[in-house]
């Protein structure tokens, strides 16, 4: 369990995410639409790179927040690797 705050682009707190500088950078330049899951009609390679799973829950800019990520396709890959500062390394074993 990760905690991240952010004022700005900058950590404030306690904030103990994998590289909270970073994640802090990220939200502030692309926001709440990097928890957008990929749209319905979206094709996805069908890989797999691990089993990590992740659960986010907050607000973004004061726009709630509520996804989940997977490593299970190319699409969910994708929006992992986006969220490596907060999420951790997408590397996963089989």
């Amino acid at each position: 369990t990760y905690t991240l705050e952010c004022d700005g682009a900058a950590p404030v707190g306690d904030s103990a995410a994998p590289d909270p500088a970073a994640a802090c950078a990220v939200l502030a330049a692309q926001g709440a639409a990097l928890f957008a899951p990929p749209a319905a009609d979206t094709m996805c390679t069908q890989m797999i790179k691990g089993m990590q799973r992740a659960h986010v829950s907050g607000t973004v800019n004061g726009e709630a927040v509520d996804a989940d990520f997977s490593l299970t396709n190319g699409c969910e890959i994708s929006r992992w690797e986006k969220l490596t500062p907060l999420l951790g390394p997408a590397e996963g074993t089989l």
